[in-house]
Order: structure tokens, then sequence, then C-alpha cells
């Protein structure tokens, strides 16, 4: 008796194991994971990109364990935890379908004869795709794309106004970021 209870608790402890890894929230392990990224683009090639790494993929979930890390073109930088973490809470409106109802990208006619590069720049963020209450994909995602000049012709948006504007608003800030860090 003694042996099959060791036997059912074992499987248990390895299904909640298996169950944990799945779900990809690996708080436990203190892996950093790229939660958002803008990057600058010049002629379709990054030329400076500013990133938030987080312990945990979920934007729904939050713990006193959480952990960021502000990096600038690859090298980390000073940034207050609170607003790492507000960063990315807020990525909730803009991560996933049930918020955006999808992300439109689209290829505009060049509107103008300036000479010169297509300057742009591109929110990325974890975009997570759900089953029920589980996280089964999560993947690097342009939702939101800004031109810099009219010859930047790439456009991508979130499909609702809300995760429209919250989109926006992170590109906001981590542009004023990556300015403070690089200029």
């Amino acid at each position: 008796m003694a042996r099959l209870l060791s036997k059912v608790l074992r499987g248990l402890a390895v299904a909640f194991v298996a169950s944990a890894l799945i779900s990809g929230t690996a708080r436990a392990s203190g892996e950093m994971h790229l939660l958002l990224e803008l990057q600058r683009t010049q002629d379709g090639k990054t030329i400076e990109k500013i990133s938030l790494w987080g312990t945990d993929i979920d934007p729904n979930t939050r713990s006193a364990d959480d952990r960021y890390e502000l990096k600038v073109n690859d090298t980390q930088v000073n940034a207050p935890q609170s607003l790492l973490a507000a960063l990315d809470h807020a990525r909730r409106g803009y991560s996933y379908d049930a918020m955006t109802n999808g992300v439109m990208a689209e290829r505009a006619q060049i509107v103008c004869n300036m000479a010169g590069q297509a300057k742009g720049q591109h929110l990325l963020t974890r975009y997570l795709t759900y089953d029920t209450a589980k996280i089964v994909d999560a993947r690097m995602q342009t939702v939101l794309s800004e031109p810099m000049n009219c010859l930047y012709v790439d456009h991508v948006h979130p499909n609702t106004d809300a995760s429209h504007l919250a989109a926006a608003k992170a590109l906001g800030g981590l542009s004023a970021l990556l300015d403070m860090h690089t200029h």
C-alpha cells in the first residue's frame, strides 16, 4: 500500500511539474523572457532597440517574485522595477486576441517624393494564445508600427481602439526611455 501511495504521489508531482512547464510561466526558475521590444528601423534594418525582459510571460498575473530588466541595444540599463512592472502589466491590453481582436498588417503606397531612407518604429510584444486559462502559444509579434517619415509604408495596428491606444502608450513610453539612453 505504501509503495502504491508513493507511486501515485510521484506521478502527481511529475504531472504538476510538467503542467507548470507547459503553461510557460516558469516563475520558479527565474528565467528571463523577452516581453516587449521597441525597434527603430531604417530601410527595414533595426538600428536601435529597447527591450523589456521579465520572469513571467503572462501580463494577467503578478507576484512578489516578478523581476524585470530593461536593455538598450542589448545592454542592461537601470530603471525602476515599478515602471517596468507597469509596462508589463499594461501589455494586457494588446498582447492577445481577446483584447486586440487580431492585428492588422498592411503596406501602404509611398506618399511622398522625399529622398533618403524609410524610418519607422515597431512595437513587438510577447503575443499569447490561450486555451481556456492556459497559455498554449507565446511568440514575439509586431502589434503597432509608427512611421518616422513619409517613406515608411508598413502599417501594423491592433483591430480595437482600446488596444491601439494601449499599444501607442507603450510605444511612446519605450520611445522616450530609448531616447533617454541613446541621445
